[in-house]
Formats: C-alpha cells, structure tokens, sequence
C-alpha cells in the first residue's frame, strides 16, 4: 500500500510519545500533524481534512470524545477512521468510544508497531467499504438520480446507510419486510439519520429501531430525495450506530450458542 496520500492527525498531549509516534508514523510513509490539543487538531482538520486521526481521550480542555464528536460533525468526516489511545483502558471507555464511531482503542502502554499494523488495517478496512459502497451506488442509481431502490438481498442496510451519509442526502429512506408485513421509515438530513420509526412498533424508535432493520436479511427499500425539517433525535454518527447494531448481533448469536 501507498501510504504517501494518506494524512494524519494525531493528537496527544505527552510531546515525547507525540514526537516518537509522529516519527515513526513517518517512517512508514505517512503525512503526519502531530498536536497536543484538541482545538489544534480541529483547526487543521478544517483546513485539510485527514485520511485518519489518533487520539488521546485525556486532553486538556476538551476531551478525545468530545473532540471527536465535532470532529464528525463535519462534512465528510462520518467516514474516516478514528484511533484512541487512552491510559484509561475500561470496558467502560472502550465501548463508548466505539459507540462514538472509533475504529479501534489502543491502551496505554502499547507497542508501537502494533499501532502501524493497526492503522494500516483501519484505513484499508475504510477504503474497502467505500468502494464497496460506492460501486453499489452506482449499480443501484435510478435513471432520474434523484432516488435509490432495490432489495436488501441486493445491497445491504449497512452499505445503504453508508451511502447516504457518504453523500450527505436529505430524504426518507423506506424499508418493507413483506414476510414480516413491517415497514419502516428512516429520516436523513445532510446524511445524518435524524429519527427512525418501525410501523406498529412504538418501542421501536429512533436507535432501536436502526439496530432492529440491521437484523433484517430481506425485503425491499426506497429512498426518496426530499428537503427534512426535524428534530435530530439520535445524535450518533451512521457508522456508531452500525457498530452497536454487530455488537448486538454477535452478542445474540453468542447467547444462542450458549444456550
């Protein structure tokens, strides 16, 4: 792989791990900033946003997690892989930085080529599913455009969603699961899921209702391009939420097994 083209952020507060990793992120052919604050990073990443970034959860003044929540509130920041290190290496923090989207959680101490080895596999696995994505796009693009249909045995509700948030689209995305004889309705705006609903299903709603539709194997979906003016109720990037939806899923066939 050419690691040339890719840029790093990374942020950390203690300078000598920041100088070591900085350099030896180099030495492997990567663009690196290396910062000590958060503000920092977000002020370059609005300048030139990154392929990657690695983060500190402890940071002084604003944390790795908050840090990372603006961070993909940006445009086209849903999708880029995010690294924490964090000397605070619980079963606590571990989950919720990978329910804020994190590719991967480093704890601290940790060997520094482990760290490469890991960077490398995130920013292939991100390329991978954009390009799966995007070739499903345009297999799946309606003569006018403007719209999106097919089955989900077709394109599945991961890479769906995957793609309008790529593509930052506003509209009402319908799923039906004729077996089942459910339908249910999902909100974007500007690729962000805003609220989501399962017909008939009241405590089916919002994030229950996406981790819900990733259990479905089948049925048909339309997307239809429309300007939405709602409330965003689940605050949580596309890809965060997709994660907690495989945790679910393989925490259930795991209790299956046992059982």
């Amino acid at each position: 792989m050419d690691n040339t083209s890719s840029f790093i952020v990374l942020v950390d507060p203690d300078r000598k791990l920041l100088q070591q990793l900085q350099m030896s992120l180099k030495e492997q052919g990567y663009d690196v900033l290396a910062v000590t604050e958060a503000e920092a990073g977000l002020s370059a990443i609005r300048q030139r946003m990154p392929d990657m970034v690695i983060t500190e959860v402890v940071l002084p003044n604003l944390d790795g997690w908050s840090f990372i929540t603006q961070f993909r509130s940006l445009p086209g920041a849903a999708f880029i892989p995010v690294v924490f290190l964090s000397n605070q290496n619980t079963v606590k923090d571990r989950i919720h930085s990978f329910r804020l989207g994190a590719d991967d959680y480093l704890g601290k101490p940790f060997d520094t080529e482990e760290l490469i080895i890991r960077v490398a596999r995130a920013l292939d696995r991100r390329r991978g599913i954009e390009h799966t994505a995007r070739a499903q796009r345009a297999a799946r693009k309606s003569p006018s455009g403007v719209g999106l249909h097919g089955t989900l045995g077709e394109m599945g509700l991961a890479s769906l969603l995957t793609i309008l948030e790529m593509e930052r689209k506003s509209g009402i995305l319908e799923v039906r699961h004729p077996p089942r004889g459910e339908t249910a309705a999902v909100l974007f705006k500007n690729g962000r899921i805003v609220q989501a609903c399962v017909d008939g299903k009241v405590s089916l709603k919002n994030h229950e209702a996406v981790y819900y539709l990733s259990e479905w194997s089948g049925g048909k979906f339309e997307f239809t391009s429309l300007p939405v003016d709602v409330d965003d109720e689940i605050n949580a990037s596309t890809s965060s939420l997709l994660l907690e939806a495989a945790r679910r899923l393989d925490e259930n066939r795991r209790r299956e097994t046992h059982y």
